[in-house]
């Protein structure tokens, strides 16, 4: 890499390490209660991710770029990134008045379906993950991934699949059930929810991919950082250690794969890899995604809406960049939308979280899987948009309206059979 293209990238990672830790620092500071919340966490995370990719330049995978970075497009970048995440900083002053739990039997009789149906997929996957004994038997799950032999069973593919559909409520329904059941709470349902959470994580593992893990861990810290003060301290200590156990496992299985597909089958170490997976992004936006003057027009992100024939390799054809790379949320969007469309999206998608979910003087059940899905986006939006290849949104989306469908006409229905009461 030419010397002086490397210190222009260098200077531009620099300047955006200050950014992110301005405004970390700021955050950090201007709170008179909890100085650890989920809006430092995700600032925090932003700040870490910006670190590893000033390590990732300094790599021997670094790729070049189209063009030498200019500081502009680190402004642009930062500056479209408040534009997002600016709501999430008034969700600091809630309080447990803030929160309008459901204790209702539909929703509890959820949280029991998901620890049940969870039980069969997740013991094929911790089964089919044992038997993968050596490195390179785990390393060779993720290089055969196209013709990966299918090892779960008529049930538990069925399971996992109604699994997926829940994706973005199971975490929801854990906080709800340890807060309105936590004097008969029933440790088993509250493992069974966070195995169902965890499923398609372990699943993933099986298959020598790490990335829905990150995500689906991120979400869980960050739901949990919203709401810990609604949690007694018994059943918070409990989700401590739990979570800590589950934590625990796949912080191990990440290295295990990690060193099985980069230890000894490449060219690219393992912690090389890590700066790729935390820091690519920063690098290809800058040098690459604000130079295009094309757009894809929601073929990228929403990708799985446009048929097999919309694959990266025809969107790298078409764009004249590689689009099989991390280029950060923003630069999805861009690659989508354009700089000033992606301004115009955010503002309304923040303006729209803010006035209908965070001014509001309670959260409901259901603000709170928006904000979840919202959160996601940003959460591990270093990397990329969480959303672009898979089709959850769309099942999570449809499952979340049926629900609220079912439990607004149980609402409903409860509140004529009270008024006849009264008539009475």
């Amino acid at each position: 890499m030419n010397s002086f293209v490397l210190y222009q990238k260098e200077l531009c990672q620099i300047l955006t390490i200050v950014c992110y830790g301005i405004l970390l620092i700021y955050t950090y500071k201007n709170r008179k209660y909890t100085k650890f919340d989920q809006t430092t966490f995700t600032y925090l995370t932003w700040f870490v991710a910006s670190v590893m990719g000033y390590f990732y330049l300094q790599s021997e995978i670094c790729n070049v770029g189209l063009r030498s970075p200019e500081f502009g497009s680190v402004f642009i970048a930062f500056g479209l990134f408040i534009l997002y995440t600016w709501p999430i900083y008034f969700l600091r002053e809630r309080t447990l008045d803030n929160y309008q739990f459901e204790d209702n039997k539909i929703i509890y009789y959820l949280c029991v379906f998901v620890s049940i149906i969870c039980i069969v997929p997740f013991a094929e996957n911790l089964v089919h993950l044992s038997d993968a004994k050596t490195r390179s038997e785990i390393g060779m799950l993720h290089d055969e991934l196209v013709i990966f032999k299918e090892y779960n069973s008529p049930i538990g593919k069925t399971c996992a699949n109604i699994l997926r559909c829940f994706k973005f409520i199971i975490p929801v329904l854990f906080f709800n059930y340890v807060n309105t059941n936590n004097k008969k709470i029933n440790k088993l349902v509250v493992i069974g929810i966070l195995c169902a959470y965890f499923n398609d994580s372990l699943a993933a593992f099986c298959r020598g991919s790490r990335f829905l893990a990150v995500i689906d861990g991120l979400r869980f810290v960050f739901l949990y950082l919203l709401m810990r003060k609604t949690i007694s301290v018994k059943i918070k200590a409990f989700i401590n250690k739990s979570f800590g156990i589950f934590a625990g496992i796949v912080i191990f299985l990440f290295v295990i794969l990690s060193i099985a597909r980069f230890g000894d089958r490449t060219n690219e170490s393992v912690l090389e890899s890590y700066y790729r997976y935390a820091g690519e992004g920063f690098n290809n936006l800058y040098a690459d995604m604000m130079y295009v003057d094309r757009h894809t027009y929601g073929m990228h992100i929403f990708r799985s809406l446009f048929g097999d024939e919309n694959t990266p390799d025809t969107l790298t054809l078409y764009m004249g960049i590689r689009m099989f790379v991390y280029y950060t949320f923003m630069g999805d969007f861009i690659a989508d939308f354009g700089i000033l469309g992606s301004v115009i999206i955010f503002i309304l998608i923040s303006s729209i979280i803010y006035i209908t979910i965070i001014k509001k003087k309670t959260f409901s059940f259901f603000d709170l899987i928006i904000l979840g899905a919202y959160a996601t986006v940003f959460n591990s939006g270093f990397m990329y948009t969480a959303f672009m290849n898979y089709g959850l949104g769309i099942k999570g989306f449809l499952c979340f309206i049926i629900i609220y469908g079912i439990i607004y006409y149980e609402e409903e229905s409860r509140k004529r059979s009270i008024n006849n009461y009264r008539k009475l």
